[in-house]
């Protein structure tokens, strides 16, 4: 992922956004971006307002 998609993770997740992730042979709650920076694969990212 570059870093721009990072950050904006980043961003969405200190606003109080939980962020989902579908990539890597994985899917759930991104916790650690940074963990993916050096990684070349197509992922999908959707934000949902914490209830």
């Amino acid at each position: 992922m570059s870093s721009l998609i990072v950050d904006k993770i980043d961003q969405w997740r200190n606003g109080g956004l939980t962020v989902y992730f579908e990539g890597f042979g994985q899917c759930g709650v991104m916790t650690n971006p940074r963990s993916y920076l050096d990684r070349n694969e197509f992922v999908k990212v959707a934000v949902k307002k914490c209830e």
